[in-house]
């Protein structure tokens, strides 16, 4: 099998045609389980409700607000519009996004050291590793922005032409509209480029590539910000990227910020020893590696931390920043090692293991409850009219699947809730409750297991009409 991989020219179309083909099977395989429940995690679900209502005619922050950057309202918004009102093709989605950049992996891995082995591996272990966690398994911003580093990486990883410079830049500005702190990534792919290559071209040529890359990845934002700007909105747009933000505050401890680097490798812990003997060999003297890999083996992985932990937030999703450094490198040490046929085989191994595991994880950990929320969605859509609106306390998908937009513009569960959310967004959570009050929707629908948030103006205003899994469903008293 090895030798019929090496034989392989993927200098041919055909052939990488094909492997994407591959790849992605292979990630659908994997991940076709995710495409199922109807929620996995809130953020998930905040996205789809907002990006509904793009459809509608609002851009994101308008009507209903959130600090992620556009660009996961605006692709969820693309496929529901392309393919229709299912929660399924976000999944999807990110089943794409994942398959790839497993592919621009392998393309990546290919131009740096010709290795079809070295290639394919990493391409396989990206696959596995994106859909193992529960934290992989939704459609976050990490498994989008992501396929945009690696063919950022891809093109970093050429000859540096003009164009290629200039496309790594975008692909960066793209990302970036996926996440803010990716900008930390194109920082550390600049620094390895004036280490790297500053001595080796003439300084026009370097200068020239370098304001190529930073247009690039400026023309993203620029485009957002003259959307927001040509539609009224500039100062909503302001607001968002730069005020709110701004007013989050988090005390960094040394502490938690270690042991969540901790857990993160130690997900992966049958690979850590492999890492460890990649960068070994990378820097051992007579290594093939050139300068550009050894500077970015060590310098990404600490630029992406440091984006990471600069959160102040310890999501288990927001170390996926840190997936590509670490697994990128990991076939350089087995290809070089004494014992190569033994290594790739184990890594190969682990892979496959990998693979097969997460179905099982996917099933056990998603379908151990009942489907309550279809049920509920299925309910509300037989007994409410056009007209009549819903409050939902927790659920929010619940607005998506009855296609109704939230009363309050504060759609995630926790905003209204949380102290940090509360302050950043300048939210007067009675004045908030008092709109919905006012506003008097024909369904109030409550978490069975969460003290509900109005019990009072429930009681005097509502019946409860039906129990759902562990859904409360008030109907209004008319």
């Amino acid at each position: 099998m090895i030798e019929i991989i090496k034989a392989i020219d993927f200098g041919k179309a055909r052939n990488k045609s094909i492997l994407f083909g591959l790849l992605l099977l292979i990630t659908c395989l994997v991940r076709l389980i995710t495409w199922i429940p109807p929620v996995i995690d809130h953020d998930e679900s905040t996205y789809l409700i907002i990006a509904n209502q793009i459809l509608k005619g609002d851009l994101p922050y308008v009507r209903l607000i959130d600090i992620k950057p556009v660009g996961i309202y605006f692709l969820f918004a693309a496929f529901l519009k392309l393919f229709g009102h299912h929660i399924f093709l976000v999944r999807i989605a990110a089943t794409i996004a994942v398959a790839g950049t497993s592919y621009f992996l392998f393309s990546a891995k290919l131009r740096q050291n010709g290795d079809n082995i070295s290639a394919i591996l990493i391409a396989g272990l990206y696959v596995a590793a994106a859909s193992l966690h529960k934290w992989t398994w939704t459609s976050n911003t990490e498994l989008f922005f992501n396929l945009f580093i690696a063919i950022g990486l891809y093109y970093f990883l050429g000859k540096l032409r003009n164009i290629e410079m200039f496309l790594m830049g975008l692909m960066f500005g793209i990302a970036f509209m996926f996440k803010y702190v990716v900008l930390l990534d194109f920082f550390c792919f600049g620094l390895v480029f004036v280490i790297a290559f500053i001595s080796k071209m003439q300084f026009k040529k370097f200068l020239w590539k370098t304001i190529l890359a930073c247009i690039g990845l400026i023309i993203p934002f620029c485009a957002v910000a003259l959307l927001y700007y040509f539609n009224g909105q500039i100062e909503v747009f302001r607001q968002v990227t730069f005020e709110i933000p701004s007013r989050y505050s988090s005390s960094f401890s040394f502490g938690k910020s270690l042991k969540f680097a901790l857990e993160f490798y130690a997900s992966y812990f049958w690979l850590v020893p492999f890492y460890a003997i990649s960068l070994h060999h990378i820097y051992k003297k007579g290594s093939k590696s050139n300068l550009q890999i050894k500077l970015l083996s060590v310098i990404w992985p600490l630029f992406a931390w440091v984006a990471i932990l600069s959160t102040g937030k310890m999501f288990f999703h927001y170390s996926f920043q840190a997936l590509i450094p670490f697994l990128f490198f990991i076939p350089d040490g087995i290809s070089q090692i004494k014992v190569k046929q033994k290594g790739l085989n184990i890594v190969a191994a682990c892979t496959i293991a990998m693979m097969v595991a997460c179905p099982f994880l996917q099933y056990f950990t998603l379908f151990k409850k009942p489907d309550s929320i279809n049920s509920a969605a299925e309910y509300l859509n037989n007994h409410m009219d056009p007209s009549d609106q819903i409050f939902v306390e927790s659920q929010i998908i619940l607005y998506f699947l009855t296609d109704k937009t939230p009363i309050t513009q504060y759609v995630h569960p926790t905003l209204m809730i949380k102290p940090e959310h509360i302050i950043a967004y300048g939210i007067d959570p009675q004045g908030e409750m008092n709109k919905i009050y006012e506003s008097a929707p024909k369904y109030w629908i409550a978490d069975l297991n969460k003290p509900p948030l109005a019990p009072a103006f429930l009681s005097a205003n509502y019946r409860q009409e039906i129990v759902i899994g562990n859904l409360l469903v008030y109907r209004r008293n008319d």
